[in-house]
């Protein structure tokens, strides 16, 4: 029966501010428990999902190699190396004993990237879609993660109660290119009715007009009429 370890490589460099260190630190623990393997011969690397980085890139900063022997300094070499691409999210390393050497498997969650943001749907100015795009901040190119969304969805709102438009859906919808590792958000916007103000009514009892009292308040009429983005 198969032997498995779980070697703790196990690491979200976005949620630890000194996250270079940390990966350093987890590293060197994951090689330390590789120490029931050391000096095996390598008979078999795999990747779960399947790599996508680039050969010549993966040969850089990957220093294993079937049948090489293993050393916990270069599973430590490799974790690293893995992490510096800027590709993954977590990794986790597992070995087991295969005949007379040990098997690796890489288990990695690919990083993903917001590679284009839209707006949908109706959108009365303002604010325009242009504007609704740039208040939810997802940089194109910057790492993407599923509470984003909500950050985002947040801002648009906030944005619109601004100008009048508090009954809002916004329904974001995520497509992925898992080859290129982005993501393509949509907001789907369903407004409702822009609030306004009404004519004031004056109380009371003065020697005024009710006219004049608008004009000295500088009251004046919304003007109507909207344009869509």
């Amino acid at each position: 029966m198969a032997i498995e370890r779980a070697l703790d490589a196990t690491i979200r460099p976005r949620r630890v501010p000194q996250s270079l260190c940390l990966l350093a630190l987890l590293a060197v623990c994951a090689a330390a428990q590789v120490s029931e393997f050391e000096g095996r011969p390598i008979v078999d690397i795999q990747f779960s999902p399947a790599q996508t980085l680039d050969p010549a890139d993966l040969a850089r900063v990957f220093p294993l190699k079937k049948g090489e022997p293993l050393r916990a300094e270069s599973v430590g070499r490799a974790i690293d190396g893995l992490f510096a691409t800027g590709r993954f999210d977590d990794i986790v390393v597992e070995a087991e004993h295969s005949g007379s050497g040990v098997s690796l498997r890489f288990v990695t969650k690919n990083a993903w990237f917001v590679g284009g943001v839209s707006v949908s749907g109706k959108a009365a100015v303002p604010p325009n879609r242009s504007q609704l795009a740039s208040s939810a901040q997802l940089s194109l190119g910057a790492p993407f993660e599923e509470e984003d969304l909500t950050k985002a969805v947040e801002a648009m709102k906030h944005l619109l109660d601004s100008n009048g438009l508090y009954q809002v859906e916004i329904e974001p919808k995520v497509e992925r290119d898992a080859e290129a590792q982005q993501v393509f958000v949509t907001f789907n916007i369903r407004e409702g009715k822009r609030a306004k103000y009404e004519t004031p009514v004056v109380e009371g009892k003065s020697n005024l007009s009710d006219s004049a009292i608008l004009r000295a308040t500088g009251w004046r009429l919304p003007e109507t009429g909207s344009a869509s983005a």
